[in-house]
């Protein structure tokens, strides 16, 4: 294996085996989370399932070759984040349980605040040479 493709592979790995655990986690009947005593402590579970996707798939995203695309790596990892865990709460109520609007929002706000945090390391850490495509 050539270090260029084992340099991929560790980037795609962790990003393609947590979807995995989320695909297995959501065929499971769990009932309600609660943290410690929080009211929403499903919700804040989702937020953090989600804040942790996005900040995988930004690092699958960034290693475009394209800097324009590596530029809005931060977008494009909100999107897929929030897109999966859409499929996610819809395939929910294939395996009996609830698909939930509320989780879906909390997934999308989790995703989304890691996804600012990211904009704002990705304006820090660009240079202007890494911006322009060749």
């Amino acid at each position: 294996m050539t270090l260029r493709l084992r340099k991929r592979f560790w980037v795609w790995a962790p990003a393609l085996l947590y979807l995995a655990l989320i695909t297995v986690v959501s065929h499971i009947r769990l009932g309600t989370v609660h943290l410690a005593g929080l009211t929403y402590g499903d919700k804040i579970a989702h937020g953090i399932e989600y804040a942790l996707l996005c900040l995988l798939v930004f690092r699958v995203v960034r290693i475009a070759r394209r800097p324009r695309l590596r530029r809005w790596a931060p977008l494009a990892a909100l999107a897929l984040a929030s897109a999966y865990g859409a499929i996610d709460e819809w395939h929910q109520g294939f395996v009996g349980r609830d698909c939930d609007l509320g989780d879906w929002l909390a997934d999308t706000i989790g995703a989304a605040a890691v996804a600012v945090a990211l904009m704002v390391y990705v304006e820090l850490h660009d240079h202007p040479a890494d911006t322009h495509e060749t």
